[in-house]
């Protein structure tokens, strides 16, 4: 937990402790007064002797010392009204009303006990919390450390867990922190070899140059576009530094900003979060910010220069955080989303005339949906708005596409779902059986710290920004840092720091330099997560002079390719079997290496496998830091983060990956389970109960309940904003999205009519491959049909979207099947059937709506927003929704889990705000792992 300010935390820690005296001074006169109660009237016994108006009696006492019940003027026993009149009428008809008073009198004995089990739960929360604190106090950090806390709504947010940095090496440490900052200092500190001269040189010679492949008319295009581009980037540059800064511009500012706090010193988080709904300082800032902007040529760096800290992810891997003071942080955020935002916009249709993005908008073809998929991919790393821009790119932070954010390990694994799609649907539409795609996955080695400075200002230079943006870059760039340790700061030679938004704009004009040269050699797209780099194509020799191309380029600006994490994969399905199950490499020069991508590695018959070792050192570290958590809610939350983070990294359940990867899941799961909890084979509730009932048997201990049932599965799992203890549950994670896949899964697939059939009859069948069997049964009747029927009648019997797919003509080129009504020339005497090879081939260019159809399914996840809609009670939906919990998995919990939680309190509303410290639960959510 983030250490507040001594005052701020005082109030915390006073509120806490009021609320908790009081929550067991009620806790504690309700059990007396229960019990006195019980004892008094004995109404919870009754004997075969008594009569008809000793029944009478008891149950008017019982309701007599239950119906005023109150705490804190809530009403404790409701609906209650009838019992007088059911009792006074008992007096005219004993015989008929015996049965009805003695449910009445069951009901209230049942409310007693699950009043007091609601208020036994409630104190026990109260005390897990208050541990909680007493440990947060215990291990507080000092003041100067980084803000760790950030919104987190729920499982979703695995991607952006943060363990605080330590020297100890763990199972998954890459390099321990003193390593990582020698390292970092080895980089940033030393010149990187590059001369901007040449590097200028090398853009207007060699990568901007002309193609043998590129004819007149294309040249034309490529040049015309460039030279429209350098004018378009000079224009903004000279309008940049007299354009003033809103109110608007700062509110959006700072909602980035705090979407990225765990980046930035505590003291700057503490200030945005006061600033977001002050609209006079959110003024002040505005101002302040236009004149900084207004002056930018002035700018220079503190001569004190800038603190560095380092932090630990959850994937071993430490990164250093600059410490800049806040307005200089807003400035630069602020101008390198600027620059980001118009790039993209420029650059990208720069980079579009260099490959086929010319579609029929009428056209709904597997082309199309490509196209617009490179479009999607292209410079993805910056946003297409302000306001769409998320965290700087981080191996656990998150990116953008298409203006939807998106972490990077979904952006990968969505690539690696294009991968397989493209594979399965080469080998559907593709006779020749050893037809594959051949896919290449790399990363630049230690990126960021590397990019050249000089090769920066060249490539600045070359696309047409003026002198003085480009040595207020070059200023920017030489940023004086002080890292831990450190009596003075050092001036940066090469590197840019992480999550910054300058950084973002500097290293990816470096990538689309890169992106530019490989596909104006190669005709190979490279889609990117920033510098993580996947491309591929059923051409084997293309991707090898893509690798090639990159070679060469990477030499120039000093950067290299990180030989232990690139790859390459030959993904052929074959046409019977299940294809190779193993990860077979592509040809040579091309690195031999599998490819992987979070746990996970990409097979050579176009599925997926969860890689063992990597979870297994995971695992033992996750099992380090659980016996470290010195607070059950401790406990509890570095479980929720490490499950959420594997299920992040087991990748989502997808119709391409197939219910095989469900159980992949679900088998790691169990695994991981009953090696963690062995003491109860795996059932962490029970392991969490013991846990509970050893530190806080005096709790829940009652006369009126055993110790051992005490902690229901429902409290465990229920939400900790609506009183549980907020458990995360991987396994219902998983299974509640296995319906909707099956469903999307025979929606596409041949599958038996009848219900009964077995979904494993049909679920390993390949995709595409029904589909394709329909479009050769309809090719074979249109050639019989072709020798026995005039042409003439032809014609009009087929369907025009076919017609170019089914024939061709000397009077009409393909070419022109994206362009024209998808019909040939009146009284053609050249036209003639094609085979059914090019028949299958051009179905990618053609209106096949179930290929397409199906195309999409496999490229996307199975969301959340695709299962069924649960329908909830009015009284859930309303907790869920007070609680700001969103999605399925929360409405599931409340769907699996809310008849138990009735049964055992009687209610599904017993989380006591009044009396429960919310604002202590609300810092306990936001805690980042910390050890």
């Amino acid at each position: 937990m983030t250490k507040p300010a001594s005052a701020r935390h005082e109030i915390l820690k006073t509120a806490t402790e009021i609320k908790l005296s009081e929550l067991s001074k009620n806790e504690r006169q309700l059990a007396q007064h229960y019990r006195k109660l019980l004892t008094t009237t004995r109404a919870h016994e009754i004997s075969a002797d008594e009569d008809a108006s000793e029944k009478r009696a008891k149950l008017l006492a019982l309701h007599e010392g239950v119906k005023d019940l109150k705490v804190l003027q809530h009403q404790l026993h409701t609906d209650l009204d009838d019992v007088k009149d059911v009792v006074e009428f008992a007096l005219a008809d004993p015989w008929s009303m015996e049965p009805t008073m003695e449910r009445r009198r069951q009901l209230i004995l049942k409310e007693i006990g699950q009043r007091q089990t609601l208020w036994r739960h409630n104190k026990l929360l109260g005390a897990l919390l208050m541990e909680n604190l007493e440990e947060h106090e215990r291990n507080a950090m000092d003041d100067t450390g980084s803000a760790q806390d950030s919104d987190a709504s729920g499982p979703r947010d695995a991607d952006t867990v943060m363990i605080e940095a330590t020297s100890d090496a763990s199972p998954v440490d890459e390099l321990t922190k003193e390593a990582t900052q020698k390292r970092l200092e080895q980089y940033f500190f030393q010149p990187s070899g590059v001369d901007e001269e040449e590097a200028l040189a090398f853009l207007t010679n060699e990568v901007f140059a002309r193609r043998e492949a590129h004819d007149d008319l294309q040249w034309m295009k490529i040049n015309e576009a460039l030279e429209t581009a350098r004018a378009s980037v000079k224009q903004f540059s000279d309008f940049q530094l007299q354009r003033d800064v809103s109110v608007e511009d700062v509110s959006t500012l700072i909602s980035v900003l705090l979407s990225e706090s765990g980046s930035f010193s505590r003291d700057v988080v503490q200030m945005l979060r006061e600033t977001k709904n002050d609209p006079g300082t959110k003024q002040e800032l505005a101002h302040v910010l236009t004149i900084k902007l207004n002056n930018l040529t002035e700018f220079q760096w503190r001569p004190s220069g800038v603190a560095v800290n380092l932090k630990r992810g959850i994937n071993g891997r430490f990164r250093s955080y600059m410490q800049e003071d806040a307005i200089t942080l807003m400035l630069f955020q602020l101008i390198g989303l600027q620059w980001s935002v118009n790039l993209k916009q420029i650059l990208s249709t720069l980079l579009a005339t260099l490959h086929d993005c010319n579609v029929n908008g009428r056209i709904a073809s597997i082309h199309a949906r490509r196209v617009e998929m490179r479009k999607s991919r292209t410079l993805a790393a910056w946003p297409g708005t302000i306001s769409a821009s998320v965290a700087a790119y981080d191996d656990e932070d998150d990116d953008a596409s298409n203006d939807k954010q998106q972490s990077p390990t979904q952006g990968r694994e969505d690539i690696m779902r294009l991968l397989c799609t493209e594979a399965h649907l080469l080998s559907a539409l593709s006779e020749d059986k050893k037809a594959a795609v051949v896919a290449v996955a790399t990363d630049l080695e230690f990126f960021g710290p590397s990019v050249s400075h000089e090769a920066v200002c060249a490539i600045l230079r070359f696309l047409g920004v003026n002198d003085s943006f480009v040595t207020i870059f070059r200023t920017y760039m030489k940023i004086p840092l002080r890292f831990p340790g450190a009596s003075t700061p050092r001036v940066m030679q090469r590197g840019v720091p992480v999550s910054r938004k300058m950084s973002m704009l500097f290293s990816e004009l470096v990538l689309f330099v890169m992106d530019y040269h490989v596909l104006s050699t190669s005709n190979v797209f490279l889609y990117r997560q920033h510098d993580d780099i996947y491309f591929f194509d059923a051409d084997q020799t293309a991707v090898v002079k893509a690798w090639q191309a990159m070679q060469t380029l990477a030499t120039k600006p000093g950067l290299r390719f990180n030989t232990e994490k690139s790859g390459s994969v030959r993904l052929q399905v074959a046409g019977d079997g299940d294809g190779i199950a193993t990860a077979s490499p592509g040809p040579e020069p091309l690195p031999q290496q599998r490819i992987t991508w979070g746990l996970q590695e990409l097979r050579s018959n176009a599925t997926v496998g969860i890689v063992q070792h990597k979870v297994a050192a995971f695992v033992e570290e996750m099992g380090e830091r659980l016996k470290a958590a010195k607070s059950v809610l401790s406990w509890v939350n570095v479980y929720n983060k490490y499950m959420r983070f594997f299920l992040h990294n087991f990748g989502r359940v997808s119709p391409v990956f197939g219910l095989s990867h469900v159980n992949q899941i679900t088998d790691q799961l169990t695994n991981m389970h009953k090696g963690l909890f062995a003491e109860t084979k795996g059932d962490i509730v029970s392991f969490l109960r013991a846990k509970v009932h050893a530190r806080f048997s005096d709790v829940i201990a009652t006369d009126a309940k055993p110790l051992g049932n005490a902690l229901p599965a429902a409290w465990v799992y229920w939400p900790v904003e609506l009183g549980g203890l907020g458990l995360f549950n991987p396994f219902l994670a998983v299974w509640y999205l296995k319906a909707p896949l099956i469903e999307l899964l025979k929606g596409d697939r041949e599958c038996a009519k009848d219900e009964a059939a077995s979904v494993a009859a049909w679920a390993n069948t390949k995709p595409f491959v029904a589909g394709v069997n329909t479009l050769k049964g309809d090719y074979e009747k249109v050639t019989s049909e072709w020798v026995t029927k005039p042409k003439s009648s032809m014609r009009k019997m087929i369907d025009q979207n076919k017609v170019f797919t089914l024939f061709k003509s000397d009077k009409m080129a393909d070419s022109e099947r994206e362009f024209g009504f998808h019909r040939l020339p009146k009284d053609d005497d050249t036209m003639s059937m094609r085979s059914l090879p090019e028949f299958l081939a051009l179905q990618v260019h053609a209106n096949s709506t179930r290929l397409v159809r199906e195309y999409k399914r496999l490229l996307a996840p199975v969301d959340e927003r695709t299962a069924t809609p649960l329908s909830l009670d009015d009284e859930i939906s309303n907790l869920l929704n007070g609680a700001q919990l969103s999605g399925e998995y929360w409405q599931w919990v409340a769907h699996l889990y809310s008849a138990q939680i009735l049964d055992e309190f009687g209610t599904l509303s017993f989380f006591s705000r009044e009396l429960l410290p919310t604002q202590l639960i609300d810092e306990i959510r936001k805690t980042a792992v910390t050890f």
